[in-house]
């Protein structure tokens, strides 16, 4: 597989398809297309050339950690990939 990253928190948006809206059989013109403008919050654990995977569930089990529900976005359609940084507490260090 591909090789895992160091963990960063980002925010990542990108253009996702869009399919029929079941509304039954229609003018094949009246089908215009509406790409979806989606939002997701993770892990970035995986880049390639071709994509990243974000992992939003994250688990250590036995100091190992396990993912669930990761998203494969092809670079292609990404429009924002922004990490996200902790802030300090108030008046703390």
């Amino acid at each position: 597989g591909a090789a895992v990253i160091p963990p960063k928190i980002v925010r990542v948006e990108w253009l996702d398809i869009c399919g029929g809206n079941r509304t039954g059989w229609r003018p094949i013109g009246n089908m215009a297309p509406k790409p979806v403008l989606c939002k997701a919050y993770g892990e970035l654990r995986i880049e390639t050339p071709e994509a990243i995977v974000i992992v939003p569930h994250i688990s250590l089990v036995d100091g190992e950690p396990l993912g669930d529900g990761e998203i494969c976005i092809p670079r292609g359609t990404l429009r924002e990939l922004v990490e996200l940084v902790e802030k300090p507490p108030e008046g703390g260090q």
